[in-house]
């Protein structure tokens, strides 16, 4: 039995490998903070899915609380495009973090193009405790071989 012929380039073209990273952010936000997340690097990047996982609860405060918005700064880091829809800790948002319970955010755009960097705005009203967890990202990645 006869082995096929090796795959090459000119009698089979480029393959695509198509997936997704995952990878997490830690936090321990005490004061209003910009927490960069994505740096789209030689190439695009499609954010697929945000989370954040606290790691100790938050209860929901009308007075004490933080409010989350994913956006893009763009190639200069000045940008402020939003990226989801501002969430906050307060009961008629989030109602407050459950410690280790994931919150999943609904994004509004996914694209973070070559040299431009994604950051999670965190903004902190009068005196919440600490935001502490996980942000967890995953991208959509293509690696042409």
């Amino acid at each position: 039995m006869a082995l096929p012929p090796p795959l090459s380039m000119g009698t089979n073209g480029p393959r695509t490998l198509a997936g997704l990273v995952q990878y997490a952010v830690s936090v321990n936000i005490s004061a209003t903070a910009l927490v960069p997340v994505a740096y789209a690097i030689d190439g695009d990047q499609v954010i697929d899915r945000v989370s954040f996982i606290p790691d100790a609860d938050l209860a929901a405060n009308g007075t004490n609380y933080w409010t989350i918005q994913l956006k893009n700064a763009g190639t200069a880091g000045t940008g402020d495009t939003a990226m989801m829809a501002a969430v906050d800790t307060r009961a008629s948002s989030l109602d407050g973090l459950s410690e280790l319970d994931a919150e999943d955010f609904t994004l509004t755009a996914s694209s973070v193009n070559n040299g431009e960097v994604a950051f999670f705005d965190c903004e902190k009203s009068a005196s919440p405790n600490n935001l502490s967890g996980l942000f967890v990202i995953t991208l959509k990645r293509a690696v042409t071989y």
